[in-house]
């Protein structure tokens, strides 16, 4: 006799709940059909599974065996159905979501109203982190994807490049730079800036993109984007912002840089998953709902 992988869910899911009646309800059937289809499994696999009691069941040396064996053949039985449903509509179903938080107040208010659009069976669920955490929580399958900024030294991660975000300065209205319309990345070398706290991967971005040095930095190191800016508008100091939340507050000002060439320092945003996942396609998907929205955000 064979079994299905409804009996072999069936199976788990007594084996989790340890009562018969308890695990009838939770499957929606009678106690009988629960009964017949473990019988059916125990048939199938020549042996007893479990010995049932009035107060629960214990299971016995087979079923001890089994039940991580049932438990791997679900899984990669939601695997395959997951993959089969992302190749149909890779932007469909839960998604996890890692998003580093230099980016994610900023950019999520506006990547929201149109995916919501175009993917209307997404069940979105964002996680704020910062990029070493995000890439490891990404390994370990407690995320699906991330939106984060380039360079990673990640060989095992897909990356799907998705726009450019400049930096800006972010200075006191009563600052001499200020009176300028723009500021040159000359300019900026001479400043001692307030920069965010070691981790957050701007810090390193802003450096390599500004060649800046260790006199460039302000004693001072915050751990929000927010907190500097209200630093800033204080008139406490500068700092540098990404482009998306370079929105200035009373008593702040910000211009743009202007580098070698006319060119603005900037940092490389892009989509990252797993090498290999079935969330590539979603990815690929979902950069291409970034491309057009940051270039008209930025």
């Amino acid at each position: 006799m064979s079994y299905s992988l409804r009996d072999l869910d069936y199976f788990t899911r007594l084996a989790a709940i340890g009562h018969f009646g308890r695990t009838a309800t939770a499957c929606h059937i009678t106690q009988p059909a629960l009964s017949a289809s473990l019988l059916k499994l125990e048939d199938a696999l020549g042996g007893q599974l479990l010995e049932r009691y009035p107060k629960g069941i214990i299971l016995t040396p087979l079923g001890q065996r089994a039940l991580p064996l049932a438990q791997a053949v679900l899984a990669a039985n939601s695997q395959l159905q997951d993959v089969a449903r992302r190749a149909a509509a890779p932007l469909a179903g839960p998604l996890r979501l890692g998003i580093i938080p230099t980016l994610g107040p900023y950019l999520m208010p506006l990547l929201l109203p149109p995916l919501k659009a175009q993917a209307s069976q997404l069940q979105l669920f964002v996680h704020e982190l910062m990029t070493q955490p995000l890439l490891e929580a990404l390994h370990s399958g407690a995320l699906d994807m991330g939106i984060l900024a380039l360079p990673i030294a990640d060989k095992s991660v897909a990356v799907y490049p998705c726009g450019a975000e400049a930096l800006r300065l972010a200075l006191p209205q009563r600052h001499p730079l200020a009176r300028q319309k723009k500021v040159t990345l000359r300019e900026v070398q001479a400043l001692e800036l307030m920069l965010l706290a070691d981790g957050h991967c701007l810090q390193e971005h802003a450096s390599q993109a500004c060649k800046l040095t260790a006199g460039n930095k302000h004693p001072f190191a915050a751990t929000s984007l927010e907190t500097l800016k209200h630093m800033v508008a204080a008139g406490t100091g500068v700092t540098l912002l990404p482009a998306l939340a370079a929105q200035p507050l009373t008593g702040m000002a910000i211009r743009p840089i202007v580098g070698t060439g006319g060119a603005s320092p900037q940092r490389q945003l892009a989509v990252v998953t797993r090498r290999g996942s079935p969330f590539q396609a979603a990815a690929m998907a979902l950069r291409e709902v970034l491309k057009p929205l940051l270039r008209e955000a930025i």
